[in-house]
């Protein structure tokens, strides 16, 4: 053997040196292992298993857009395989039990996991003992919930651990967007603790929970896992993707072949035969003519391809999407044309909810707050006010449609509505000239006071800030073109501040 293949043959039977990046996370490693020993008191398991998982996630360099720019260069330059290189040099109870879960799960990388239980063979036992019991975890039940209008599903996954503890996994899959994970996370009580506990707080008429065969349910998971991954920018949330590793790692034990997600499928035929039967019903036999019908075939063109994929039910966030956003975006046509579609919309929603049966309170939600104030700002204000309305209605029920769910008038709902904007705009503003806030109570035959409470409920659920004494909704999607010149009219005169006092 040469000098330089023995070198090289000498340098692969060597350890692996620590590199740079591992050794630039050493200065975090007593903040980790503190963790990592606070999770271990605790007796219950899934502290520690839900610390590695966000470990694997925010070391997944899957995530990393390739044309973004980090805005965190350190956790940047955080790589998976250092991080298992810094816990494989440094011999202590704590990277011990990091390792033995790592191994468990990190997936596909069977040589990370051959690294580290040879390492581990050579350690002390890790404690406690169920961390080389892991691989004995087993998943043994699987709920879907779902809502009659069909926004996404919830599902549960209910898993047993070594020593009888019991995980279950809450996975919510939106079709609004995609059919994707939109949210999940992980709670140390049994499926049947948790369904106990959803029945207990949810009075809803049209939302059941059903048992599901394992083999589809990891179908279904598995499949908007790996949507929701290659979504940019990706959906996050408190526990989102942060508990993606420890999830997939319980969909793992789940048997494979099973069936997910089927969308409708609705043929030419299908739709040629319903949009004559809704033309020759009562809802839209006053609409029959060569522009209402094309508007139909654009709105059956986004309820068959887009979202659930079913035009006979419409939630309110399907039709925020399709007015808000969808419209806009797809068709190009004069705006007298584009004007006919939210009425074409109500005459349609009333026929495809009794064609299927659905409760008359389902067509009023869809259909009531966005009709009220609509008629308000067309009434009172103008298209450019009800514009920044749909457009803030559409933030709140795609963030939590459940705040139009509650009881509670439709009207105050859109007085909260119209008063968010005008906040917003500075409509109520006296010294310029501003509406009175009783007035537009008034139009809804609401008492002034009976408004700011439900704002800011609307405010919360749709992210914003929910002060609403100064509302400040921090985009200008939502401004009116006059509040905007006054933006641009302060900003001029400020920035011509120091000059004028040179």
């Amino acid at each position: 053997m040469s000098k330089t293949n023995r070198r090289r043959a000498e340098k692969r039977r060597r350890p692996a040196r620590r590199t740079t990046r591992a050794r630039e996370h050493t200065a975090a490693e007593p903040d980790l292992l503190a963790d990592v020993r606070r999770a271990l008191a605790d007796p219950h398991p899934l502290g520690l298993l839900t610390y590695v998982s966000t470990l694997l996630c925010v070391t997944d360099s899957g995530r990393n857009h390739p044309f973004a720019r980090p805005e965190d260069p350190d956790l940047a330059a955080l790589i998976r395989e250092d991080l298992v290189t810094t816990f494989l040099d440094v011999a202590a109870p704590e990277t011990s039990a990091l390792l033995a879960v790592i191994a468990e799960m990190a997936g596909d990388d069977d040589v990370l996991r051959a690294r580290i239980r040879r390492e581990l063979a050579a350690r002390p036992k890790a404690e406690p003992a169920w961390l080389a019991q892991l691989s004995e975890t087993s998943t043994y039940r699987a709920m879907r919930m779902h809502h009659i209008l069909g926004d996404g599903d919830n599902f549960m996954l209910g898993a047993r651990l070594p020593g009888g503890h019991e995980l279950t996994c809450l996975v919510y899959i939106d079709h609004n967007l995609g059919t994707l994970v939109k949210d999940a996370f992980v709670v140390p009580a049994s499926v049947a603790d948790m369904v106990g506990e959803f029945g207990r707080v949810t009075e809803d008429p049209d939302t059941r929970w059903d048992d599901i065969s394992l083999a589809d349910a990891r179908a279904w998971v598995d499949a908007a896992i790996e949507l929701a991954a290659i979504t940019f920018p990706p959906l996050e949330t408190e526990s989102w993707p942060a508990c993606r590793a420890l999830v997939e790692w319980i969909t793992r034990g789940l048997p494979e072949g099973g069936t997910g997600y089927q969308r409708p499928q609705w043929d030419s035929a299908a739709l040629a035969r319903l949009t004559d039967q809704f033309f020759c019903s009562t809802y839209g036999a006053g609409l029959d003519d060569s522009d209402h019908r094309g508007l139909l075939e654009s709105l059956l063109w986004y309820s068959t391809d887009y979202g659930p994929g079913d035009p006979l039910r419409w939630s309110p966030v399907k039709v925020e999407i399709l007015l808000d956003d969808w419209i806009p975006r797809k068709i190009v046509a004069p705006a007298e044309y584009l004007a006919k579609a939210p009425d074409l919309l109500r005459a349609f929603i009333h026929f495809a909810h009794e064609e299927v049966g659905l409760r008359s309170d389902l067509t009023d939600e869809a259909l009531e707050v966005l009709a009220l104030s609509d008629r308000c700002c067309e009434e009172m204000l103008d298209l450019e006010y009800r514009t920044a309305c749909r457009r803030v209605l559409a933030r709140v029920v795609s963030k939590e449609p459940e705040v139009f769910r509650r009881t509670g008038r439709a009207e105050t709902a859109a007085a909260a509505l119209v008063w968010i904007v005008g906040k917003a705009n500075d409509l109520f503003e006296q010294r310029t000239g501003g509406m009175h806030v009783r007035d537009l109570m008034s139009h809804f035959g609401l008492r002034q006071s009976s408004v700011a409470q439900r704002a800011a409920t609307m405010l919360r659920a749709g992210g914003f800030n929910d002060d609403t004494y100064i509302v400040r909704l921090g985009s200008p999607d939502y401004l009116v073109a006059a509040r905007r010149r006054r933006i641009i009219k302060m900003r001029d005169k400020y920035r011509e501040l120091p000059e004028q006092m040179s």
